[in-house]
């Protein structure tokens, strides 16, 4: 979730059809090689207050993945309620992150009503499990700070966004979903050769559903609606067990050194994301990220790949076809769709 100073560029993807088929998938980004501009210079503690307020996708992935990064650079140990504490707000923003396309924009590519509800109320549980952990104090500090969290209330919002994700998503619109995507034909849209992307469908690969929409349509559309509805199962169980090691942290061990590299990788909604730091005299001398969404919309990559020969009936259809893979494929990427030839 992000505020506008956003620096993670755009995309856009041109789909040329002609005879009845997608005969070239184009993609441009103007997402920056590097955001080591930006960082260059600054501090560690500066760069961890940044970070969510320059991504606009997954910030506090980005914010922890730095985290983790700087301080293995610069040598500290963080105790584990700390990292156990910010792993909790990871794996809730990535809840709301694949809560919100599954209740907002499935619905809405597949025609029929959006369930606001969810998303609403996965957004509401990111700022109830902040409070309850860290209250005043900022958990975007290198090495974290004492804290002492509200076990009882976090065990609260967990709770409940279980409860609400299974009642919304897994026991009613799951179903509707499935329903919607093999209705309209859709449940192959994306086959294609090659590797998967490295996201939800393959950290769900052999999961049940999963493997079942794999086995009648190939890892497709339904395939990749499946390993998000694993993934929401996943998550609020992967927040429980997080919480079992939250208790409070007195103190704090000071940096061992004030130069060094470090890097770093954490799960987000669309893929891994990776941080890389070099510190030398206690300030940034280089930074590199590595995002997901980098590897998926490559010329030959899983998105183009998943369009390429695509039967064609009209632009509506068409557009609509393209939104839905991109959706299914990187659910967190604002993309332009423009289509011609038609």
């Amino acid at each position: 979730m992000g505020n506008g100073l956003d620096i993670a560029g755009e995309l856009s993807v041109h789909i040329d059809a002609a005879g009845g088929r997608v005969r070239a998938v184009r993609i441009r980004s103007t997402r920056p090689d590097s955001p080591a501009r930006v960082f260059r210079g600054r501090t560690p503690g500066e760069v961890a207050a940044l970070m969510g307020m320059l991504f606009s996708l997954c910030g506090r992935a980005q914010t922890a993945c730095a985290l983790s990064a700087m301080e293995q650079a610069l040598g500290l140990s963080v105790p584990a309620p700390v990292r156990a504490a910010r792993e909790v707000l990871r794996l809730s923003e990535m809840l709301t992150q694949t809560v919100m396309r599954l209740s907002l924009d499935w619905p809405r590519l597949l025609r029929f009503e959006p369930r606001a509800d969810a998303a609403r109320a996965c957004l509401d549980a990111e700022r109830a499990f902040e409070r309850a952990l860290f209250g005043a104090v900022s958990w975007k500090t290198p090495g974290g700070q004492p804290f002492a969290p509200d076990k009882a209330a976090v065990l609260d919002v967990a709770q409940n966004i279980e409860r609400m994700t299974r009642a919304y998503i897994l026991d009613a619109l799951a179903d509707d979903l499935r329903r919607a995507v093999t209705d309209a034909g859709l449940a192959g849209l994306g086959v294609s050769d090659g590797d998967i992307e490295d996201g939800a469908l393959k950290r769900n690969w052999d999961e049940p559903g999963v493997a079942a929409a794999r086995a009648a349509h190939g890892a497709g559309l339904l395939a990749r609606l499946e390993s998000r509805l694993a993934d929401v199962e996943a998550l609020t169980q992967a927040i429980a067990d997080a919480t079992a090691h939250l208790a409070a942290v007195t103190h704090i061990d000071a940096p061992a050194r004030d130069a060094g590299e470090g890097e770093a990788t954490v799960e987000t909604a669309r893929g891994p994301l990776s941080h890389f730091v070099r510190i030398a005299d206690g300030r940034i001398a280089d930074y590199r990220i590595a995002a997901p969404t980098d590897a998926n919309f490559v010329p030959d990559g899983v998105v183009a790949r998943g369009l390429a020969g695509l039967a064609v009936t009209d632009v509506e259809a068409l557009r609509r076809a393209v939104e839905l893979h991109v959706l299914a494929v990187d659910p967190c990427v604002g993309c332009a769709i423009d289509v011609g030839g038609l």
